[in-house]
């Protein structure tokens, strides 16, 4: 008698959404703070974006989100590490969902956003990037025709250098990530990538303990559940910021040796100086 009250209680829970919702509420903690809840119909897709102190460019990188071709129903989420300038105010009317999260740490604001997601396909875009029109269609288009596939990532290239400089980061990491991809290895450039809901969940989101390479590390694990894709198609432009304070050969070093490092070792620089 006392087994069958308790399978009634737990049916009870889990068909009523009780059980789910308690266990969101002390995933926020107290290290985050929902500031605007999405609302309306379930999305087909949920867009997180991450930021920190991105006032001059954050406003670009959402609209080109608002912009897209894709039919379906999109909802975009910021996840900001508590900006202390106009961030949040610049961003609040433009996002369907807003959250803070007191680790400055991109795996930390990730998973903070992927709280708020209620689609079944969850995307990422930084705040440095903005993305062609056709980039939601492109990405939903790559579960749409395999159903096997559980998570996609793209490429990117520069927009705030010359058409030179522009079309060689285009064309390199058009090729370095498709190499990557050949050898086994997932290269989800500036946040350009998406993946199924549920194996976020079963994955646990993204490693906190790495400061670099939490989405390298993230897809490697998922790809063990899964099929994961490359599309070329998939684009995204992103500021070269970083590239101009380092210059070319410091970056590249960097990069490659810490890429090494990780599918090598399976750890990552924990320095990572923020540019802004």
């Amino acid at each position: 008698m006392a087994k069958a009250g308790f399978l009634f209680i737990k049916a009870l829970f889990l068909n009523s959404g009780f059980l789910k919702k308690a266990v969101k509420r002390l995933a926020l903690g107290k290290d985050k703070k929902v500031v605007k809840k999405p609302k309306g119909p379930k999305p087909d897709l949920s867009i997180i974006v991450i930021a920190l102190n991105e006032e001059k460019i954050i406003a670009n990188c959402l609209k080109s989100l608002r912009e897209q071709d894709f039919k379906g129903r999109i909802e975009i989420i910021l996840a900001d590490g508590c900006s202390e300038d106009n961030t949040v105010r610049i961003a609040k009317p433009l996002v369907d969902g807003l959250i803070l999260e007191k680790n400055r740490n991109c795996a930390f604001e990730r998973n903070a956003g992927s709280l708020l997601a209620r689609a079944g396909i969850i995307a990422f875009c930084d705040s440095d990037s903005f993305v062609p029109k056709n980039w939601a269609s492109q990405l939903m288009q790559s579960f749409e025709k395999d159903k096997e596939i559980i998570g996609v990532f793209g490429t990117s290239g520069f927009y705030d250098t010359g058409k030179f400089e522009k079309a060689l980061s285009l064309f390199a990491m058009g090729l370095y990530s498709r190499l990557a991809f050949w050898f086994g290895a997932f290269t989800p450039a500036n946040s350009n990538y998406a993946f199924q809901r549920k194996f976020w969940e079963k994955a646990d989101g993204m490693d906190t303990n790495l400061k670099t390479c939490e989405d390298h590390e993230f897809f490697s694990r998922i790809s063990k559940l899964g099929k994961i894709a490359f599309n070329p198609k998939m684009i995204v432009y992103t500021s070269a910021r970083r590239v101009k304070k380092m210059g070319y050969v410091r970056f590249l070093k960097f990069q490659l040796s810490n890429m090494r490092q990780f599918y090598k070792t399976g750890k990552a620089s924990q320095s990572y100086e923020d540019i802004r």
